[in-house]
């Protein structure tokens, strides 16, 4: 008769503490932290896509306790907001007029393109906010497009990871990205 040996169970998905870092960035890039939760993400999917898409689903979720207590700060007096958004690196007063203007002129769905285009999401939700747009439906769209572009990204990184980078070099491609990505960025709003 053989030994029943007592296996532990294996842990998986991941980690609490991915999780809790996921969030903590998505409630931070929401508010006043200028660094997109991308970059985290795509950190995490160069080893593990379901962390990676499972931190997505964590960043939304700070994203949108984020973007509500900017949203409710905003709604009460949105000067003192956009003179904090203002000075943050890469939002010049252009821009943030700029995404007012998408904001009065196509209300949530603004969001779609500015995520492409590259205007902060904090941005919107202080318009949006200020223009009396409705909370519960600027929240439904801000889910659906803060998961949709987590996950697109996610997504991509992993199949770039799989496909095209060699695992030696994942971790140097994933920092010349993002530097490469930001220098771009900041010198196109400077």
């Amino acid at each position: 008769m053989s030994e029943l040996s007592p296996t532990l169970p294996t842990r998986t998905g991941p980690s609490l503490a991915s999780l809790a870092l996921a969030f903590a960035w998505g409630f931070a890039e929401a508010t006043f932290f200028f660094i997109v939760p991308d970059v985290l993400l795509t950190r995490f999917a160069l080893r593990d896509l379901r962390r990676g898409l499972f931190g997505a689903v964590a960043a939304t979720g700070g994203a949108l306790l984020g973007a509500s207590l900017l949203w409710w700060l905003a709604a009460r007096d949105i000067g003192p907001v956009l003179r904090l958004i203002e000075r943050l690196p890469g939002i010049p007063l252009s821009l943030v007029t700029t995404t007012g203007q998408a904001v009065q002129a196509d209300g949530a769905s603004a969001l779609w393109l500015g995520a492409i285009f590259g205007q902060p999401y904090k941005l919107f939700v202080a318009h949006a906010a200020a223009q009396g747009l409705g909370f519960w439906s600027f929240m439904g769209v801000s889910a659906a497009a803060r998961l949709s572009r987590f996950a697109a990204t996610t997504l991509l990184a992993a199949w770039v990871a799989r496909f095209l980078v060699s695992p030696g070099r994942r971790i140097q491609v994933h920092i010349l990205f993002w530097v490469g990505f930001y220098a771009v960025y900041y010198w196109r709003m400077r």
